[in-house]
């Protein structure tokens, strides 16, 4: 899935996030934490026009929620 979150297919990346990501528990969503908080704060053109900051920001909002420190 990093592969995939770091590439250039900005539908592929939204699929991921909005099909896969956010049905992980909350254990593995950390392993993603880096990948989805670089599309969520500097997002490129192709991801802010597919709404892939908006949402990597939205799981990132429920793992923080979530996560035990």
């Amino acid at each position: 899935m990093s592969r995939i979150l770091k590439g250039t297919d900005g539908a592929q990346k939204y699929h991921c996030i909005t099909l896969v990501i956010r049905r992980l528990p909350i254990d593995v969503l950390g392993g993603l934490e880096v990948d989805l908080r670089q599309l969520a704060d500097h997002p490129n053109e192709d991801d802010k026009r597919e709404g892939i900051d908006i949402e990597a920001s939205e799981v990132l909002l429920h793992f923080e929620r979530h996560h035990l420190p």
